[in-house]
């Protein structure tokens, strides 16, 4: 649905109209190569986090909380095209299940992760969300995991990142049309980016003086936003008009 590329295309043009001199032409054009290189350079090592995903989100979730997975979540999921995938549907048979949970975490643009005291008290869990969180951590993705809250339950102290960040809730009311917005706004609000750096030199010889333009435009960077819309399809099935 909405993975992100980042097509890094960088154009540089010199104005040589006014007498600066070779030296000097060429002396800035060597240093405008350099300068591609190192932005080039950049954008690839940031290419774990900006390549496209297959997936919206990977779901981790117990066992006991299947019922508000498959009759509240996936459904609404579905109806608002936010691409999801979760062990029991796409887990690739004969497959390692640590490979099957990598593929999944890294074709991924988020992890939501269902709470509650079942969820801590699983191995698979808690597995699933070290993963998660160390994959996030690599990569320097502060939003990466997102936490749904289906019940009252304690957040063990070494979760404190968790325990501490908003999360939605639906301990007290499944059907709180607010909370299902939350969700549905962190992964419809997206933005678009792209930079344009200018840079201009002086130069001044013995006949005349004139200006060179140095100009580089690196799509990916300049930063704009565009947010999902507050209408929202909810699943009918237990979900309040």
């Amino acid at each position: 649905m909405m993975g992100t590329s980042c097509a890094v295309e960088i154009q540089s043009q010199i104005d040589t109209s006014s007498d600066a001199g070779p030296d000097i032409v060429g002396g800035i054009d060597q240093h405008v190569k350099e300068m591609e290189a190192k932005i080039k350079a950049f954008i690839s090592s940031l290419e774990a986090p900006l390549k496209p995903r297959t997936y919206d989100c990977f779901i981790i979730y117990s066992r006991e909380n299947e019922d508000f997975v498959y009759n509240k979540l996936i459904p609404f999921f579905n109806q608002n095209n936010i691409k999801y995938c979760e062990h029991q549907e796409h887990f690739e048979l004969g497959k390692d299940i640590l490979d099957n949970v990598e593929t999944c975490i890294t074709h991924s643009r988020r992890v939501v992760a269902v709470l509650s005291e079942s969820f801590f008290d699983s191995g698979y869990c808690m597995h699933d969300l070290k993963a998660a969180r160390g994959y996030a951590a690599e990569n320097n993705m502060h939003d990466f995991l997102i936490s749904i809250k289906v019940a009252n339950c304690d957040i063990p102290s070494k979760y404190s990142d968790i325990s501490s960040s908003t999360y939605a809730d639906f301990s007290e009311d499944v059907n709180d049309r607010k909370t299902w917005l939350q969700i549905k706004k962190a992964f419809t609000e997206f933005r678009l980016a792209s930079v344009r750096i200018e840079m201009s030199f002086e130069c001044q010889t013995p006949k005349s003086s004139g200006r060179t333009n140095v100009t580089e435009v690196v799509p990916g960077q300049e930063h704009s936003e565009q947010e999902g819309q507050d209408d929202m399809t909810i699943p009918k099935t237990g979900i309040a008009e």
